[in-house]
């Protein structure tokens, strides 16, 4: 399942690399949902591909969601803080979709205060003040992987990026995590980095 599913091009590319695949985009929007099954319909993907309307942050079971085992959202879970509000949203996926182990987060990441100098990128300068303008604080790496605990899920993988800067791509799971080659370096760099 994609939350924030868009045109559904992810999982579009994902049909297209596998006969096996099938995936279920979620999104708030009416006009995106609009796009995404012209091109479903367009690639012939009907039978591996849907999408449906649906609010991330109040999502609720339903039957189709019981096959879903991977969810995943990319560069919109920001939008679901504050962190209470952040905390409730994931509460209620880990509900909504009962058979669902991972999560895989790909979002951005605020550096703490005293990390700002005048070699932030042109990218992180207009993101973080377009959001500013919205009133919405971008969370930074540690409040990301301190959230996650009070959630029900764990951090099992943390590969950060630096094109988009200060972007990292979290992997949540339910079961026990187990470290992977990615995360200790990545973790300690992120934290280096940003406090």
């Amino acid at each position: 399942a994609d939350l924030g599913c868009g045109s559904a091009e992810r999982l579009i590319r994902l049909a297209n690399k596998s006969e096996s695949f099938i995936g279920i985009g979620i999104d708030i929007s009416p006009q995106a949902l609009s796009l995404a099954r012209e091109a479903i319909s367009a690639e012939g993907l009907g039978g591996q591909v849907s999408v449906l309307e649906g609010d991330a942050k109040s999502l609720t079971h339903r039957p189709e969601f019981d096959q879903v085992a991977l969810v995943s959202t990319f560069m919109m879970g920001h939008d679901l803080w504050p962190r209470d509000a952040f905390t409730d949203s994931l509460t209620k996926l880990g509900a909504a979709f009962p058979n669902a182990q991972h999560l895989i987060l790909c979002d951005t990441y605020r550096c703490d205060d005293d990390v700002y100098d005048s070699e932030l990128p042109v990218f992180t300068l207009a993101f973080e003040t377009a959001h500013a303008i919205m009133n919405q604080r971008i969370p930074s790496l540690r409040e990301w992987i301190e959230v996650f605990e009070d959630s029900g899920w764990q951090l099992a993988d943390l590969i950060d990026f630096t094109l988009p800067p200060f972007t990292a791509l979290l992997q949540l799971t339910r079961e026990t995590p187990v470290p992977s080659r990615h995360q200790s370096a990545s973790q300690e760099d992120a934290r280096e980095r940003c406090g």
